[in-house]
C-alpha cells in the first residue's frame, strides 16, 4: 500500500475530523501536483469537529496547573467533578516541557490567539526552574538530564517558531550547556554512556542548527559516529531499546544528508524492526519516537501500517464524552501518568502535520 501524504491527513481525519488548518515551518499542505488551486478565505470560518489532538489539548488546558506547570503527580487538583485518575511521580519540569512540545508542534505559541496564555504560563513556568548557565531542571543524576534535555528543546522550538528574543539567549545557553555535558565517547550519560539520553540529545543538537542557533560541529559529529557504532548490525538495534532505536535512526537521517541516510542499510533495518513492533504493548514516549523514526525512514507499507495501528490504539484510549472531567485524555498503560500518555500519544499524532517525510514519498 502507499500512503502519501495527503492520504496520511485524511486517515487522520477520518479519525477526529478535519485536521487543524495548520502548516509549520517546512511543511505545506497541497504540495502535490494534484492540490487543488487556493480558493478566496471565507469571510467566517467554517465550522470543523475537534481532532483526537484537539481534544488532548483540551484536556490539557484544562489540567494546567495556575502555575503554569503540568504535573503527572498532581493534574488531579484542577478534576472538576468526578477526579481524573493514573496519576504518578515524573518530573513536573520534564512534564511541563513535554506538553509545551504539543503545543509548540500544534503551532501554538506564546503569541497565538487560542492558546496563547496557556503556553506563555507554561513557558514562564519552565524558565523558573532554569539557571544562568543555561540548565533547566531541578534534579540529579539521569532524570536531570531528561528534565534539562526536554527544557531545552521547549524553549529553542518556541525561538524557532517566533524568532523571539526573549527564547534567544535561553534556548543558546541550554544548547551549550548540553554540549559541556558530552562525555569523551560522544555519548551522554551518568554513570555510562546511555542510548536513550544521547538519542534524546541528538535531538536538541538538531533543532539548535534548525533555529540559527549555535551548535559545535564537532558535537553533532561525535553524537553521529557514537550513535551510528552501537546499531546492531543485523537488526539495527541500538542498546536492546526501542526508544533508543528510534532515537538513534532519527540522529542518522537527521544529523547527516538525506542521500547517506538513504544508502544507510543501518537505518532501513532498524525501520524494519521498528514496524514489527506490537504498538499496544509499548510505552507513549516509546511510541512517539517510533512513529516519528518511521514516518521518516519506513517504508510506504510499513508506514501506513503503523499510523493505521496509532490512530486505532488512540481511538480506543481516549476517553470519550462531552462532560467527563478526562474527556480528551489518553488513558495511560501501568506506570505512566495521564498527562504524560496525552502528551506523548497526541505528539503521535500530530508528526504528520510536524515533519516532512526527509525521504519522501516513495
Amino acid at each position: 500500500m502507499r500512503l502519501t501524504r495527503r492520504d496520511a491527513v485524511r486517515l487522520l481525519a477520518a479519525a477526529g475530523g478535519s485536521l487543524p488548518l495548520l502548516a509549520l515551518p517546512g511543511v505545506a499542505f497541497g504540495d502535490d501536483e494534484t492540490a487543488e488551486k487556493p480558493q478566496p478565505e471565507p469571510k467566517t470560518e467554517p465550522k470543523r469537529e475537534p481532532t483526537r489532538v484537539d481534544r488532548a489539548l483540551d484536556w490539557l488546558v484544562r489540567h494546567q496547573d495556575p502555575s503554569g506547570t503540568w504535573s503527572d503527580a498532581e493534574f488531579t487538583t484542577r478534576c472538576e467533578g468526578q477526579a481524573c485518575t493514573a496519576t504518578h511521580e515524573r518530573s513536573p519540569v520534564e512534564t511541563t516541557a513535554s506538553t509545551l512540545l504539543l503545543f509548540l508542534a500544534c503551532g501554538e505559541t506564546h503569541q497565538s490567539k487560542t492558546y496563547g496564555d496557556t503556553v506563555k504560563n507554561g513557558l514562564r513556568s519552565l524558565f523558573n526552574h532554569g539557571s544562568k548557565d543555561g540548565r533547566f531542571g531541578d534534579l540529579a543524576g539521569r532524570a536531570g538530564l531528561r528534565e534539562h534535555i526536554e527544557g531545552a528543546l521547549a524553549v529553542i522550538e518556541a525561538y524557532g517558531l517566533t524568532g523571539s528574543r526573549l527564547f534567544k539567549a535561553r534556548g543558546q545557553n541550554a544548547a551549550r550547556w548540553l554540549v559541556s555535558r558530552q562525555r569523551d565517547s560522544g555519548a551522554w550519560g551518568v554513570d555510562g554512556d546511555d542510548a536513550r539520553l544521547t538519542g534524546q540529545a541528538a535531538l536538541v543538537l538538531r533543532v539548535t542548527g534548525q533555529a540559527d542557533l549555535e551548535v559545535s560541529a564537532e558535537a553533532v559529529e561525535r553524537t553521529y559516529t557514537w550513535l551510528a557504532g552501537q546499531a546492531d548490525a543485523k537488526t539495527g538495534r541500538v542498546a536492546d531499546d526501542d526508544s533508543a532505536t528510534a532515537l538513534a535512526l532519527l540522529a542518522r537521517v537527521w544529523l547527516s544528508d538525506v542521500a547517506t541516510a538513504r544508502k544507510d542499510p543501518l537505518v532501513a533495518k532498524a525501520a524494519a524492526h521498528l514496524a514489527e513492533r506490537d504498538i499496544k504493548k509499548l510505552g507513549s514516549g516509546t511510541i512517539t519516537h517510533a512513529t516519528w523514526a518511521l514516518h521518516q525512514a519506513g517504508s510506504d507499507d510499513a508506514w501506513g501500517a503503523w499510523l493505521k495501528q496509532l490512530v486505532a490504539l488512540a481511538g480506543k484510549r481516549q476517553v470519550a464524552g462531552e462532560t467527563a472531567c478526562a474527556r480528551g485524555s489518553i488513558s495511560p498503560r501501568p506506570g505512566e501518568g495521564r498527562v504524560t500518555a496525552t502528551v506523548h500519544t497526541a505528539r503521535a499524532l500530530a508528526t504528520v502535520w510536524t515533519y516532512r517525510r526527509v525521504f519522501g514519498d516513495r
